[in-house]
This record gives structure tokens, C-alpha cells and sequence, in this order.
């Protein structure tokens, strides 16, 4: 395994913007958002801040100031779809820069861990502390997904076997029991 260090370049913008939180309309939260910098898309946001920190991705983060399930998501803006990553941000400091990071690598197509049942006991055998499921750490099967490990690792490998027979099926049928914890 090697010892790979996250670089990160970062710009924090406070925006304080007043919107009314349907629970859905993340769209209108990320038009806002550009709006107050002069930006027409989110393309064109990102691009400016890859250009600025010389680097090839700019992921954005909205961190909220409202109790919500913290989630990433595919918005279409402008000619090209972007991914962003929304951030409930309560008082436990902790936990929000933990869901940042988890957030951050659905950009990169980290998967989650703890939906259907079959995913989460294979995961809490094998990545216990990933940050995948509620951890600190960059498990095996995540650090091969987001590139930084070029070879799955034997334990990597298990976590496949054990969960290839999950449907995508399975992980909606779970998500729609899992109402509570706002989906």
C-alpha cells in the first residue's frame, strides 16, 4: 500500500443566501449560490477555481446551516452536469469535516457502505472504520476506486465477492425503508 497524501486546495466562500428549503430543490440552492458570484454555471465555477489553484478538479461543497441528511448529487447546470456534495452542519465539528470527506469522495465514486443490510455486514467485517461507513479511514476498495491504489487489494477483493449478488434493486427497496433518516 502506498502512502498517498491528500493535496488540497481549498476557497471558502460564505454566502449567505435566503431560500425556501423544500427538501428537493438543491438546484435552486446552487443557482443562488453562482448567482452571487457571476457565474451562469456550475461548470464555469469549477473551471475558474481549477484554473486558480492549477489543479484538475474542483469539487464543491455546500455546507448548510440546517439539520438534513448530507448527501451528493449529479445537478445538471449549463451544458454539462456537475457533482456536488451537501453538508448539514450542526455544531459537532467532528462530524461534519468526517461527512465532508465521505461526501467529497462520492465525487471521486467512492460507494457507500451502510445500504442494503448484505453491504453494511460485509462492510463492518472488512472496513470497519471506513469513512465509507462511519469511520475516519480510506478503506482499500475506496482508495481503488478514487485512484490511489492501482491494484485491489485481496481484501478488496472479498468485499466484491461477498457483496456481487446486491442489485441496484436492493439499495433503492433499502433506501425507501430508511425514510427516517431522511433520503
Amino acid at each position: 500500500m502506498t502512502d498517498n497524501r491528500l493535496k488540497v486546495s481549498y476557497a471558502f466562500d460564505d454566502v449567505p443566501i435566503q431560500f425556501r428549503y423544500d427538501g428537493e430543490n438543491y438546484e435552486h440552492i446552487v443557482h443562488e449560490v453562482l448567482k452571487q458570484y457571476g457565474f451562469d454555471n456550475a461548470a464555469d465555477y469549477q473551471a475558474h477555481y481549477e484554473k486558480k489553484f492549477k489543479k484538475d478538479e474542483a469539487p464543491l461543497i455546500f455546507i448548510i446551516n440546517r439539520n438534513f441528511r448530507s448527501f451528493a448529487r449529479n445537478i445538471e447546470s449549463g451544458a454539462a452536469g456537475s457533482e456536488f456534495s451537501f453538508v448539514s452542519f450542526n455544531d459537532d465539528t467532528d462530524t461534519c469535516v468526517r461527512t465532508m470527506i465521505h461526501e467529497v469522495l462520492h465525487q471521486f465514486g467512492a460507494i457507500d457502505y451502510y445500504l442494503p443490510d448484505t453491504v453494511k455486514q460485509t462492510a463492518e467485517k472488512l472496513f470497519p472504520e471506513s469513512v465509507m461507513l462511519r469511520g475516519w479511514e480510506i478503506d482499500d476498495l475506496t482508495r481503488y476506486i478514487i485512484g490511489w491504489d492501482k491494484k485491489l487489494s485481496d481484501k478488496a477483493k472479498q468485499f466484491l465477492d461477498e457483496t456481487s449478488g446486491v442489485t441496484a434493486e436492493e439499495i433503492s427497496e433499502a433506501r425507501e425503508l430508511d425514510k427516517d433518516n431522511d433520503w
